[in-house]
């Protein structure tokens, strides 16, 4: 008779999801015992041809470690990832975390899942994973490790030069370790803080001399970032020819495109921004990463405004807002509306143009991305130029310029005292993403 149960679970379980098939599935298994259930992994590992799904079987069926087993998971991570599958293969990791005969196999395996969720906007995953890895704290590139993590799983905040501070010893951690593509992370990180928190030239300085010891290649996006994020004015003009260089020969990476079109929109190199964030947001939209995705789109908005298309960049900003909301960013959900504020304002609808910008101020506020407010005021001085109202366009703009104002922004300030204009023509890329 159990032979029998059994032998119907196995029927019912390799049926193909149809209706209420997956539900009479789902309450066999369930109701089954767990030697049962044993039972049936093993015999459906024996006779399903998809490599996957008989991978999976196997491991259901498995009790206790088995590190061969684990390894093939680790394997299927990686097809996983290649399909942008994020969330299957931070699953699959952690079946080989379960799998795993010694502490610190499961920790490697707990932390890659871990530096994949940071994409996926679930901080409460993020947590669980890193929890589950028990990292010792004399790990010092395991620590590492989780700062960079927990470092992306947050929205970015300015004013906070302290974190800047904590990266650059943890990028020096992690080159200590020998883990070059680690501390390259977590640099370019610190740099993108030095620009959102007005850092100062000391601060800056140091995020520089850690990149300069990493020995990376000229042409490594994220040395080319570094440089864009910690001093935009200074090293435009090099950075530029880099970049340029680096558009012939694209890869179809979305993350090295998402890097090189931010950093082409830093120093005000929209043109090539759009490119790089064209193929960075298409490839996003493929593999269904949203999260990253909504950034993406902001970026790109932003650029396309900067070169004249100003019927896509609305379309990719309310995409971008669409998506943010979609997974609880208010951050990108604001950054969005100022881009549709400023070119309703350069469209001449000064009404909506400041509804929008209203409804942007409100975002900020209430998540502290003061970053955003010399976007925000660049939005409003431009809309009320267009109206003719050059008093008032003034009071906006002037805030820029203020040090003790929460729209301040130290890259506006240098250029226009030395009356450089492609200086110039930075600084208002500088406050733009």
């Amino acid at each position: 008779m159990a032979d029998h149960a059994e032998s119907l679970m196995v029927h019912r379980m390799r049926s193909p999801p149809d209706g209420g098939g997956l539900l009479v599935r789902s309450a066999i298994h369930q109701a089954a015992g767990p030697v049962a259930r044993q039972r049936v992994h093993a015999a459906l590992a024996g006779i399903i041809e998809d490599q996957d799904r008989r991978l999976w079987h196997r491991a259901a069926a498995t009790i206790g470690p088995d590190d061969e087993l684990a390894a093939e998971h680790d394997l299927m991570a990686t097809r996983a990832r290649r399909r942008g599958a994020m969330g299957m293969a931070i699953e699959i990791l952690q079946i080989a975390a379960k799998l795993s005969s010694t502490a610190t196999a499961r920790k490697e395996r707990l932390l890659q899942a871990a530096e994949l969720a940071t994409d996926l906007g679930r901080p409460e995953l993020l947590e669980q994973l890193l929890r589950g890895a028990e990292v010792d704290r004399s790990d010092k590139l395991s620590v590492a490790r989780i700062g960079w993590c927990r470092e992306m799983s947050q929205p970015p905040m300015a004013n906070d030069p302290a974190k800047i501070s904590t990266l650059v010893d943890l990028a020096d951690q992690a080159r200590a370790a020998s883990a070059k593509d680690l501390a390259s992370n977590l640099l370019w990180r610190a740099a993108q803080r030095c620009w959102w928190s007005n850092a100062s030239s000391s601060v800056r300085a140091n995020v520089l001399t850690a990149a300069s010891q990493l020995d990376l290649p000229e042409l490594d996006p994220r040395l080319i970032a570094i440089s864009a994020y910690a001093e935009p004015l200074r090293r435009g003009d090099e950075l530029h020819s880099k970049l340029k260089a680096l558009s012939e020969k694209k890869g179809g990476d979305p993350h090295v495109a998402r890097i090189l079109g931010s950093t082409a929109n830093v120093i005000g190199a929209f043109d090539l921004g759009v490119s790089f964030l064209t193929e960075a947001s298409a490839e996003l939209r493929k593999q269904a990463r949203i999260g990253n995705l909504a950034r993406v789109l902001f970026a790109q908005a932003w650029a396309e405004m900067e070169v004249g298309d100003w019927v896509g960049a609305m379309r990719e900003a309310e995409e971008s807002a669409r998506f943010a909301e979609e997974t609880g960013a208010a951050l990108w959900v604001a950054a969005a509306t100022i881009v549709k504020a400023k070119i309703a304002g350069m469209q001449g609808d000064l009404k909506q143009s400041e509804a929008l910008a209203a409804q942007a101020e409100r975002l900020i506020l209430s998540i502290g991305a003061s970053f955003l407010l010399a976007m925000l005021q660049l939005a409003r001085g431009i809309a009320a130029i267009g109206a003719g109202r050059h008093g008032e366009a003034f009071e906006h703009l002037r805030r820029l310029f203020a040090p003790a104002d929460p729209a301040f922004n130290s890259e506006t300030e240098s250029p226009l005292q030395c009356g450089r204009r492609q200086a110039s023509r930075r600084s208002k890329a500088a406050i733009c993403l």
